[in-house]
């Protein structure tokens, strides 16, 4: 899907007009950030794909005159094409919280509640504050240029100039992708083996690493979503465990959890796969959402633009993943 960002105006009167210029980095700004944002905060694209749905179903519920008896023909809008075409599928695991100053401080260790029988007129006992470890996450600035020859602009070449930003767009997002799944990669989770032998031993170690992941997280995880973060060569075996788990499951072994499978080339295939809750002590602190500054070097006569990003991410517990070691 080809950008382009001169909709009523040529890059060389672009070129010319301050104002323009700077509206051309307002229009790469709003290009470049990833997943669609509510208010500053990015949406997953299951997320983004329901807001914007929901935005279209309202507007045509609510365009039609009370005058018109019969019903509007809708709007045929394809929502993918509002979507970005970047992977953002650790929103699902990573909880996004806004961040207001340099860093943020978490309390790793969580608040203990216990409840007890008491006698009649028995006083209730009261948990403290969070107690533990405390860790501090600064905010790290991270940031990426790019120059385009003025001539570019001067000639009007439009395609080149919005497939450059279309390529830069997708290394900076695929980076800040990088860095996540690198994240949940370096946790020192338990470990766990997949015996691929047969159908029956894949979805009996499944079912082993469930349980032991239930014990670590001590928590019945009803209504906690489950993820399996592999390499897009070993999907394969965790999507066949769910199908034979179906078609076999009278007769031989089944499934007792159910999972959703994030597929990245960030994972090699003889790295561990990763098993995690999502939105368990993970974090995506976000300081500042991505944006585009533009300037115009007169020593090169090169326009340039510079994508920058504020945030940064921690996993505050090991209790809530394994590692699955694919025999």
């Amino acid at each position: 899907m080809s950008i382009n960002f001169f909709q009523k105006h040529t890059p060389s009167e672009v070129l010319r007009n301050p104002k323009l210029m700077a509206m051309f980095a307002d229009g790469i700004t709003s290009y470049m950030r990833a997943g669609v944002y509510d208010g500053n905060t990015p949406l997953t694209y299951e997320e983004g794909k329901t807001l914007i749905e929901k935005k279209l179903t309202a507007n045509m519920a609510t365009s039609a005159p009370s005058f018109i008896t019969q019903p509007q023909k809708p709007k045929v809008v394809r929502v993918d094409d509002l979507l970005p075409e970047t992977d953002t599928r650790y929103l699902r695991i990573f909880n996004t919280i806004p961040s207001d100053s340099e860093a943020e401080i978490y309390q790793k260790a969580k608040q203990s509640i216990t409840i007890k029988k008491i006698s009649e007129g028995e006083e209730v006992e009261f948990a403290g504050g969070i107690s533990g470890e405390e860790i501090t996450v600064k905010n790290i600035t991270w940031a990426a240029g790019i120059r385009m020859p003025r001539t570019w602009f001067e000639d009007n070449k439009i395609y080149q100039i919005s497939n450059f930003i279309q390529n830069a767009k997708r290394q900076f997002l695929n980076n800040k992708a990088r860095f996540f799944y690198e994240l949940i990669k370096a946790q020192n989770y338990d470990t766990a083996d997949i015996d691929t032998t047969n159908y029956d031993t894949v979805i009996n170690s499944l079912n082993d690493a469930y349980a032991k992941l239930k014990r670590k997280a001590k928590a019945d995880l009803v209504g906690k979503t489950i993820y399996i973060v592999c390499s897009p060569e070993q999907a394969k075996i965790f999507e066949q465990a769910k199908i034979d788990s179906l078609i076999r499951g009278e007769r031989g072994a089944r499934l007792r959890f159910n999972y959703e499978i994030i597929d990245t080339v960030h994972l090699n295939p003889d790295n561990p796969a990763e098993m995690v809750i999502g939105k368990a002590d993970q974090y995506y602190q976000l300081r500042q959402p991505l944006k585009a500054d533009q300037d115009f070097k007169i020593s090169t006569l090169e326009v340039e633009i510079v994508f920058s990003e504020r945030f940064n991410g921690v996993i505050l517990s090991t209790d809530y993943g394994l590692k699955l070691n694919i025999q």
